[in-house]
């Protein structure tokens, strides 16, 4: 009788090397299924541009364990426990679940298959606790990249500024002059008197679009334009903070940790006089 059989596959980014790693993954279970003529696969589950430090945040695992829940397959392949989970508690804490739902682990670059009574759950341990090392390692890594590079006056993140395109490879942020000119009209606004919502109802008037390119205005929004220190070409590190690199929760940072501030390399669209004059 053959084994149903469930694939999860997980890449920590949407980079294009790492789309490029997925496609590879995905050759790799097409061809170990080919390999292995007792395995029926029921389905594939990938979570792309996810960390692998919380369960909690990956749509497909949490999909996949309510699926092991309904009985749908019988065995979970993945390639590795780093794979699986980068934190020793959620690894052992869903390995036990399934094995409770009658549904095994194979890990298959580890060797590691959970229904192994001799040392399936030490060697688990093990690899999990280094996988979990090795997170901690990367989130350190990531985050003194981060510094260097702030330090330089480059600002990181998604680029989604108004008011500026962000170039290809890490090389800034342009204006953007269409946009440019909207930051600009909310700065005059506000130093003229106006409130938030009379600025939403000027925006939308004048048909003035988002970052996003939408039309309907927020006054969250607004006000984060007016705080942001980046208009006066001042780039602001440590605004929110994670506390815990498994969880990866970013909170806002009320001076638990060191906020600094450097010269951004990026041309201003607003003087720091008027920046200061609308705080």
């Amino acid at each position: 009788m053959k084994r149903k059989v469930a694939i999860y596959a997980r890449v920590s980014t949407e980079h294009e090397e790492q789309i490029s790693a997925l496609e590879n993954q995905v050759q790799y279970y097409s061809e170990l299924l080919e390999r292995h003529p007792e395995f029926e696969l029921y389905d594939r589950y990938i979570d792309e541009g996810i960390t692998g430090t919380s369960v909690n945040k990956r749509p497909s695992f949490l999909r996949m364990m309510e699926d092991a829940k309904k009985g749908c397959f019988d065995l979970i392949i993945t390639r590795e426990v780093s794979r699986f989970a980068r934190n020793t508690v959620d690894t052992l804490l869903e390995t036990r679940k399934l094995k409770a739902m009658g549904v095994e682990v194979w890990f298959t670059e580890d060797n590691i298959w959970t229904f192994d009574d001799t040392d399936g759950e030490i060697k688990l341990t093990l690899m999990a606790t280094l996988a979990q090392n090795e997170s901690k390692k990367i989130s350190t890594r990531v985050k003194a990249g981060q510094m260097i590079s702030f330090k330089n006056g480059v600002p990181y993140g998604n680029g989604n500024i108004l008011g500026y395109d962000k170039l290809p490879n890490h090389g800034g942020y342009v204006i953007n002059k269409e946009q440019a000119e909207t930051v600009r009209l909310i700065y005059n606004l506000y130093l003229s008197g106006k409130g938030l919502r009379s600025i939403q109802f000027e925006l939308e008037q004048r048909g003035r679009k988002t970052a996003k390119g939408l039309s309907h205005w927020d006054c969250s929004n607004i006000g984060r334009i007016l705080k942001n220190p980046f208009y006066c070409g001042i780039l602001e590190y440590r605004k929110q903070y994670v506390p815990d690199y498994l969880e990866q929760k970013k909170i806002n940072n009320h001076g638990a940790v060191e906020r600094i501030r450097v010269k951004g390399t990026h041309e201003p669209i607003v003087s720091e006089v008027e920046f200061a004059m609308v705080q």
